[in-house]
């Protein structure tokens, strides 16, 4: 602590905290996405048939969407388990139009 009173350090030390003051401005003067705008969302499966094909799906802000056999179909997979990761691909009405396993596809 005895070197915040030094004057260079403390000049360093507001310096810094303003910059993080303006960073922390910034962000929360951001907008929130357009549903379908985002890019890379993930989210777990919560519920599958693999009769129907369709189940539903949690994002990781807890919000649950549910995917019809459309949407499982585009993915090119056979079967999803439950707990099983996702990379979630919506349209602009927020319907999910894909859903995929992340890195393959």
């Amino acid at each position: 602590m005895m070197t915040l009173f030094r004057r260079g350090r403390l000049r360093t030390n507001l310096a810094g905290a303003a910059a993080a003051l303006v960073l922390v401005a910034s962000v929360a003067a951001a907008q929130p996405p357009e549903p379908g705008s985002v890019q890379g969302m993930q989210g777990t499966i919560a519920t599958f048939d693999a009769q129907t094909r369709a189940g539903t799906l949690l994002l990781d802000d807890g919000t649950e969407l549910v995917f019809d056999a459309d949407a499982f179909q585009r993915s090119g997979l056979r079967l999803l388990r439950l707990g099983q990761r996702v990379d979630v691909e919506t349209e602009a009405t927020g319907l999910v139009s894909r859903v995929a396993i992340p890195g393959i596809g």
